[in-house]
C-alpha cells in the first residue's frame, strides 16, 4: 500500500538517491547537459529549500521505501512545483496524481491562488497528466534552460 506524506529531514539522502535514480533515465531530458542540471540539486541546496517555511516536500512510500516525490515552494501566492518523480515500475498507479492533489491542498492552505511549473516539451506523460488534472499550457519557451524547450504549465486554485 502506498502512503503519501511529508518528507522528514533525515530522509533527504533517500530523496536525492531516488531523484538520481529516476531523472537520468528519462529520455525527454537531453543527455549532454543533464549532469550539470542535476548538480544543482545537491544535499545542501535541497536542505536549504526544505528549511524554508514556504516549501512543500511530499513523498510516496511503499514498504518503508520512497517510490515518488514532489517538492516546490510558495512565491507570492504562486506555488512553483520544482520536481515530481515516480519510480518507473510504479508509474501508472496514480501516485503522481495523488501527490499533486495533496500538494494542491497544502498550497491552498498556504493561500496560494495558482500552481506553476515547467516540463520538457517532449515529456508527453507529464503533459497528459497535468492536462487531465485541469492544468493548461501557458506557453512554450524555446531554447531555454540548458538549451531545452519547455512548456510553462499552470492551474488556478479555487
Amino acid at each position: 500500500m502506498i502512503k503519501f506524506r511529508d518528507l522528514k529531514r533525515n530522509e533527504m539522502p533517500g530523496l536525492i538517491s531516488l531523484m538520481m535514480e529516476i531523472i537520468p533515465k528519462k529520455e525527454y531530458y537531453p543527455r549532454k547537459n543533464l549532469r550539470i542540471f542535476l548538480r544543482e540539486y545537491s544535499r545542501k541546496h535541497l536542505l536549504e529549500l526544505y528549511g524554508r517555511t514556504d516549501s512543500i516536500f511530499i513523498v510516496a512510500e511503499e514498504n518503508q521505501k520512497l517510490v515518488g516525490f514532489l517538492f516546490g515552494w510558495n512565491e507570492y501566492g504562486v506555488f512553483w512545483v520544482d520536481w515530481l518523480g515516480v519510480e518507473d515500475h510504479k508509474r501508472r498507479e496514480h501516485i503522481a496524481t495523488h501527490m499533486i492533489i495533496l500538494m494542491e491542498k497544502k498550497a491552498r492552505k498556504m493561500k496560494c491562488h495558482k500552481i506553476f511549473l515547467d516540463t520538457s516539451c517532449t515529456n508527453f506523460p507529464a503533459v497528459k497528466l497535468y492536462k487531465r488534472l485541469g492544468y493548461f499550457i501557458e506557453c512554450k519557451v524555446r531554447n531555454h534552460w540548458l538549451k531545452w524547450d519547455y512548456y510553462l504549465i499552470s492551474k488556478f486554485l479555487d
